[in-house]
């Protein structure tokens, strides 16, 4: 079996308009170049900037976390070409992150007035509108942005047949997983996989957890997840992004394994979830889909979904031919499942769904208090992730992170 990762992936083209000097940079690793390049050659252009060269410079600052720095770029776009409908929405995306909600309704509005459905302009206006507290027109927004997207994907030329025999008889005598992707040492990223791992044999009796990761993660890191019996599996070196993301979805296709689980790392495993997963088995559906927060505006979250192994066609292959149409962000799993994997599983799939009425879909029941299927534990609950940690943190520095006191010497974990 060949995993997504091993699969030499078609060049991605670079967008009309573009720099491609900066391009190059950029995919090189060098950001800072990247950048520079980008601002020498759009200077040189007069006040009338080409929209590709500022959208360029503009995705270049997103995707450094200079927010701000996107905006004023942008802004300058949206000024000079106010229906630039790509303008639009990319500066609302910035103002979202900047917590400036009313600006980003303004914005998405604009949009959609020029290009009614957007599917990214009515997520934008999901996620504002419940920050502002609007949660019924939050819910009316995110049910339409499902629907658009799925609306927009045709039935494929070959429609995926299940098999003759029931899930529960093609799973019987395998081996049901749940897989992850990491690489890098990030302690957002290795302590939740290491919740997981100590949590997986009580919440997940019978299951096998599966990360599959590079040299990249601390070899001390990976010594203690063996113990605690996780299946580690090292990946060849120097794989895009794209690619580390969708090593996990090598699972799927997999004959030696059951039901299989796609899961984040940063996300900690919960009963809430169990119990979804636990209906979806019972339900005799060969796929499974979560959502369960404002955000969830995609048809299949990359770490919210899981089916029968073997069914589907050859996901490395898939991924290695795939163009989104799109500069890439780390959302490309999501658009990878979106455009080749949700058309075959739609009819044959269980989808939970807590925030946005979309046909078929299964309510799940309310959490108690701030937390969501999902959830990135080590953002929302720093204090309590790190004091469960602390012995494991205290043997193992690559846990550690900027904001921990001291270790303890001489503690263990229990």
């Amino acid at each position: 079996m060949l995993a997504c990762g091993s699969m030499r992936a078609t060049p991605l083209p670079i967008p009309p308009g573009w720099l491609p000097e900066a391009e190059s940079l950029w995919r090189a690793g060098q950001r800072l170049p990247a950048i520079q390049a980008a601002v020498a050659a759009i200077n040189t252009l007069g006040p009338d900037k080409p929209a590709p060269r500022v959208l360029q410079l503009g995705y270049y600052l997103y995707l450094i976390n200079d927010f701000a720095g996107a905006a004023t770029v942008l802004e300058q776009l949206v000024r000079q070409q106010p229906d630039h409908v790509e303008g639009l929405m990319n500066l609302a995306v910035c103002r979202q992150r900047l917590q400036q909600h009313g600006q980003v309704l303004a914005l998405a509005d604009r949009a959609l007035a020029l290009q009614p459905g957007a599917p990214l302009a009515l997520d934008l206006r999901t996620k504002s509108l419940y920050r502002l507290g609007r949660e019924d027109e939050a819910r009316a927004a995110g049910a339409a942005s499902l629907h658009a997207k799925d609306a927009a994907l045709p039935e494929p030329a070959r429609p995926w047949v299940p098999p003759d025999a029931r899930p529960d008889e093609v799973c019987a005598g395998k081996t049901d997983v749940i897989a992850f992707s990491l690489w890098g040492a990030n302690p957002r990223y290795l302590r939740g996989a290491l919740r997981n791992a100590l949590l997986v044999a009580d919440l997940y009796p019978g299951w096998v957890m599966r990360l599959y990761c590079d040299a990249t993660v601390p070899e001390p890191f990976l010594a203690a997840l063996r113990t605690l019996q996780v299946d580690v599996r090292l990946q060849p070196p120097g794989q895009s992004l794209r690619q580390r993301l969708c090593w996990r979805f090598a699972v799927a296709n997999d004959p030696l394994v059951g039901r299989f689980l796609v899961r984040d790392c940063d996300s900690v495993f919960s009963l809430r979830e169990c119990a979804a997963v636990d209906e979806w088995r019972a339900s005799g559906r060969w796929f499974h889909v979560i959502r369960d927060w404002w955000t969830h505006t995609d048809l299949m979250l990359a770490g919210l979904w899981g089916g029968v192994a073997g069914g589907l066609p050859d996901l490395g292959a898939l991924l290695a031919t795939y163009q989104s149409g799109r500069a890439e962000t780390p959302n490309i799993d999501q658009w990878f499942l979106r455009d080749r994997v949700w058309p075959l599983v739609r009819h044959h799939v269980l989808v939970h769904d807590r925030c946005f009425d979309v046909p078929g879909r299964r309510p799940l029941p309310a959490p108690a208090g701030n937390v969501h299927i999902g959830q990135d534990e080590h953002a929302a609950h720093p204090q309590r992730q790190r004091l469960l940690l602390a012995a494991w943190i205290a043997q193992l520095p690559c846990l550690q992170g900027a904001e921990d006191p001291t270790p303890t010497a001489g503690a263990r974990p229990a």
